[in-house]
């Protein structure tokens, strides 16, 4: 087996960019690496739920289109599929695993990168290039839902009312996605965080 390094979503647009530290900053992007990702399918009856809250010490929510935050953020994506995006291993969670309980944890930490966006100027940078209506009152704090921003395939969580907002995307349109939001900050002199 060979060598190689292991590099994290990003790597080379971190090292590159320079900001303009003399205006005030209205948005700011932070790419959050040390996240791991899995996805959970089971049913979603009261036994098995209860089971997923052993393991994970956190409820999986049963809303559509919703998350929550705890240990874990837990994505709600169908009926019987829910994203966990956390900075525990997973073969910490994995081996609690009842082998007779219908449960499975499939692990996607290669496959995703996250981003968070914030600053009052956030909302506007979505709207941009997102068709979810995005607007206040319509997609509001613990919403989360599978979309598309700037042609590529995303999940958006609204964290808050700030609003801030979790981007979930595949790991290899991680640099175009940040690079398209970084452009559309631009006008709020946006500025992204390591």
């Amino acid at each position: 087996m060979s060598d190689y390094d292991l590099h994290y979503p990003l790597e080379n647009l971190i090292s590159t960019f320079h900001s303009n530290n003399s205006e005030q900053k209205r948005a700011f992007i932070r790419v959050e690496n040390d996240m791991n990702f899995f996805l959970i399918r089971s049913s979603n009856d009261e036994k098995t739920c209860g089971y997923a809250k052993e393991i994970l010490n956190q409820s999986l929510p049963l809303k559509f289109n919703t998350f929550n935050s705890g240990n874990h953020e837990i994505y709600w994506l169908r009926p019987n599929e829910w994203l966990i995006a956390t900075k525990e291993n997973i073969k910490s969670i994995s081996s609690k695993i009842d082998q007779n309980i219908d449960i499975h944890i499939i692990d996607q930490s290669g496959g995703f990168a996250q981003m968070r966006l914030d600053g009052e100027n956030s909302r506007d940078i979505l709207e941009k290039g997102c068709p979810l209506d995005v607007s206040s009152g319509v997609f509001s704090a613990g919403m989360c839902a599978q979309t598309n921003l700037a042609k590529s395939n995303i999940i958006l969580a609204q964290l808050d009312d700030s609003p801030s907002y979790n981007i979930i995307v595949r790991r290899s349109f991680s640099d175009y996605m940040a690079e398209w939001i970084l452009n559309a900050g631009k006008e709020y002199n946006i500025e992204l965080v390591c």
